[in-house]
């Protein structure tokens, strides 16, 4: 049963999929059929059922995207945290998508490329959140060490200021001078 999926769905792969020769290099490399990827977004807006075909392509080019140099210094849960929301906002963009275009990579690379900055942005501003919180809840914890350190520098500070305007200066010099330290 599981052997007959796994077929199944290497057939549909393959399908998707074109091997194309780079002219530089003899090497064949897989690229999503442009008009397969067209005909089953036309097949959507009609049916309005995402076939199991292009759910692989939306998958196949969230996980090539993912591989962008912006995106590799993540670690392996949030790339697939983003390669999730790629996917997602790709299928909601499917109806969005105007069939007068014939290339449909631009506007579904770009869909997901900003659902991947979404992501990361979110992600940020929950992360400065979290750390927010910690640090709250660690001052609130030490707050008699922290009052008490604060009181000791703000009377260190006050004791220098009255010291200066009572002719600190002054003080220090005259200590010098006597102690003959200047007079080397």
């Amino acid at each position: 049963m599981v052997k007959v999926k796994t077929e199944k769905i290497k057939k549909i792969v393959k399908k998707v999929l074109v091997k194309v020769k780079e002219p530089q290099s003899k090497a064949k490399v897989n690229y999503i059929c442009k008009t397969h990827f067209y005909d089953e977004i036309k097949k959507y807006q009609k049916t309005m059922i995402i076939s199991r075909e292009l759910g692989l392509i939306l998958q196949i080019l969230s996980k090539k995207i993912s591989h962008l140099p912006s995106f590799r210094s993540y670690s392996k849960e949030e790339v697939e945290d983003m390669r999730t929301e790629g996917i997602i906002a790709s299928m909601q963009a499917l109806s969005k998508f105007n069939i007068k275009r014939k290339n449909p990579f631009s506007y579904f690379t770009m869909t997901i490329i900003n659902s991947f900055k979404q992501y990361l942005k979110k992600k940020y501003k929950d992360d400065n959140f979290t750390l927010a919180i910690i640090e709250d809840a660690y001052h609130a914890e030490n707050k008699l060490f922290i009052n008490e350190v604060q009181g000791e520098i703000d009377k260190l500070y006050k004791n220098r200021a009255i010291k200066n305007n009572n002719g600190y200066l002054d003080d220090v010099l005259n200590n010098i001078e006597e102690s003959g330290e200047m007079n080397d």
